[in-house]
């Protein structure tokens, strides 16, 4: 994520779109396997 007015953003969201922000690939790479990982939870999936 990125750090703006001292609060770190990693994801923004609007009705059912996500964007995730990150400062490297593997941070990208992580943070797309978390909301994988919880979206599966609850049966959902993404699209890409």
């Amino acid at each position: 994520g990125v750090t703006i007015g001292g609060s770190k953003i990693s994801n923004l969201r609007f009705a059912d779109d996500t964007t995730l922000i990150a400062v490297s690939q593997e941070e990208l790479v992580a943070l797309l396997n978390i909301l994988e990982q919880h979206s599966a939870a609850y049966g959902l999936g993404i699209n890409y």
